[in-house]
């Protein structure tokens, strides 16, 4: 499994993306709309966040991918906290950091390291 620029939990990222694109207090704003998307969808949609499901995922190997300059989802508190709720559960993880790259723009800032990772990553994951 190849995650790209994935939130560790869901309040912080959409707390950090109200801040970030429209100047609101990241806490209560995330919590407004994720309480409000729960309501909606009938489930409580925190209860599916990376970081407590990871570990879930055995023997399957993982591959998180992280724009060094995430403004939405920042290393310390997404790939960070994903790679070690992984290793903690003993999942076969790796990560990958690309320098400069905001959120989901780690394909376009570095594009050839981008596919260097997933083809080794995938070509592991094969073999092994």
């Amino acid at each position: 499994m190849i995650l790209d620029s994935v939130h560790a939990d869901i309040v912080t990222s959409v707390g950090n993306a109200m801040e970030e694109d429209f100047g609101y207090p990241g806490g209560p704003a995330g919590w407004a709309i994720l309480e409000a998307v729960s309501l909606r969808v009938g489930g409580d949609v925190t209860s599916i966040d990376p970081v407590r499901l990871i570990g879930g995922l055995g023997k399957r190997p993982v591959l998180l991918i992280q724009g060094a300059a995430d403004q939405v989802d920042p290393p310390a508190e997404a790939s960070d906290r994903n790679f070690q709720a992984a290793l903690h559960a003993g999942v076969p993880v790796e990560l990958a950091y690309c320098p400069g790259a905001r959120h989901g723009l780690t394909i376009k800032t570095c594009p050839t390291q981008w596919a260097s990772w997933a083809t080794t990553f995938l070509e592991r994951a094969r073999i092994g």
